[in-house]
């Protein structure tokens, strides 16, 4: 897993039985191991680790015991220094081994902000159904957003009102407004969009139509569009952040 311009490696040592951990500044190494033996308190007999990041920003790892026949999850919230006491997953057949464990974005549930790259401090919002961005957003509810499986393909994404269930950011002719779900293929199609890498950051997030990969979601005048993107500041004007709520 990489943060920053460090790359942080867990391993299961073959010979002591532990899960150890590792850094690097490269992800082809060299490495070296910043906790080995029983360093996090997971005990030995454990192996096939697996790590999440939580909308917290904390982080969980899984792993699998194969000696109690067993399956464990530790989280840590100081960057992978300390971990919490490893916790059993109940409900799985002992003979689980080796799961991998990904996080899904863009499910049910997930709540966002979405702040501006080029104008820190402001959120995509919505205001008298037009979709905009501000810097001081009331009620606060105006700038959040359930992400859930794109309308049109679930691939992609859709971005449902947090105070309004059942309205979504549309495309409406290059506007971006919210509108309730009608139900209807065009409505699903105009609501419907793709996360890709940040075009003025790959840190960050940017937003594809998904009927049309060649336009995206982005702020002019504190207005949202979909327009086509050519210039640093189009792309910056692109580009967003996701904040978990």
């Amino acid at each position: 897993m990489k943060t920053g311009s460090t790359y942080h490696a867990f391993t299961k040592n073959e010979t002591t039985k532990y899960i150890e951990y590792a850094t690097s500044t490269s992800l082809t190494g060299p490495y070296t191991f910043e906790g080995t033996g029983d360093w996090a308190g997971w005990g030995s007999w454990v192996e096939g680790p697996a790590l999440v990041q939580l909308d917290n920003g904390s982080w969980r790892i899984y792993f699998d015991g194969y000696a109690t026949q067993k399956y464990y999850y530790s989280d840590s919230a100081d960057n992978f220094q300390t971990w919490g006491a490893k916790q059993e997953i109940a409900g799985l057949t002992g003979l689980v081994r080796h799961m991998t464990v990904l996080k899904e974005s863009g499910q049910p549930g997930d709540i966002r902000k979405l702040e501006s790259f080029n104008v820190p401090g402001s959120f995509i919002r919505h205001y008298n159904y037009q979709a905009r961005i501000d810097a001081s957003v009331s009620p606060a509810e105006d700038a959040q957003f359930r992400i859930v499986p794109g309308l049109s393909n679930t691939t992609g994404i859709s971005f449902e009102s947090m105070n309004y269930p059942g309205y979504f950011l549309r495309n409406n002719n290059g506007n971006i407004t919210l509108v309730k779900n009608d139900g209807s293929a065009t409505f699903r199609n105009d609501a419907t969009f793709k996360r890709v890498n940040g075009l003025a950051n790959t840190s960050w997030t940017s937003y594809a139509s998904f009927s049309n990969p060649n336009l995206y979601l982005r702020h002019y005048n504190n207005v949202l569009k979909l327009e086509a993107v050519v210039t640093a500041l189009d792309k910056s004007d692109a580009t967003f952040r996701e904040v978990a709520q």
